[in-house]
């Protein structure tokens, strides 16, 4: 169901959570490393079906973040995006911090990105409850096909709008 903003009411529910510093920490002590999504999966729904998680239940596990030193690039001939490190350290990656995973569930995304993806360790920005950020560690999943697959023009980067209006969202969503 979608809101009035036309986004799915789970979506929206994120965007607008925020975690306490002690409630962050309790995540990581209990499910390890975060894992950072910046496309199809920062849709509860979608990344629900992946890990066999009820939406209401990942959603309330998920807040927004910042990758620095990335930049999310459109696939070409396809509706999901990748990122790649850039050589300008100013840019950045908005997405969605995931925490509370168990093993199971990591190892059903690493099969649901593979091939085309490497999980790697980074750095992640994640705004607080209480005001101010936090760097925290945490996992993502950065293109792992060639450079010349991707569109590298501003206006052909990966949106939400343009995700959302796509067959995958159909199909997925």
């Amino acid at each position: 169901m979608a809101d009035k903003t036309g986004l799915p009411q789970a979506y929206t529910t994120v965007l607008s959570n925020r975690f306490t510093s002690e409630q962050v920490d309790a995540f990581i002590s209990s499910s390890g490393k975060p894992i950072f999504v910046y496309g199809s999966l920062m849709f509860p729904s979608i990344i629900g079906n992946v890990t066999q998680t009820r939406e209401n239940v990942i959603a309330n596990a998920m807040t927004r973040a910042v990758l620095l030193g990335h930049q999310r690039y459109a696939v070409i001939g396809a509706d999901f995006p990748a990122i790649m490190a850039s050589e300008d350290s100013t840019h950045s990656v908005e997405g969605i911090l995931v925490f509370g995973l168990n093993n199971e569930q990591h190892a059903r995304l690493d099969v649901f990105e593979s091939g085309l993806y490497t999980k790697e360790t980074v750095r992640l920005e994640v705004a607080l409850k209480e005001g101010g950020t936090r760097i925290i560690d945490g996992h993502v999943y950065i293109w792992g096909g060639d450079r010349d697959e991707l569109h590298e023009v501003e206006e052909s980067l990966w949106t939400v709008d343009s995700f959302i209006q796509s067959s995958s969202y159909a199909s997925w969503g």
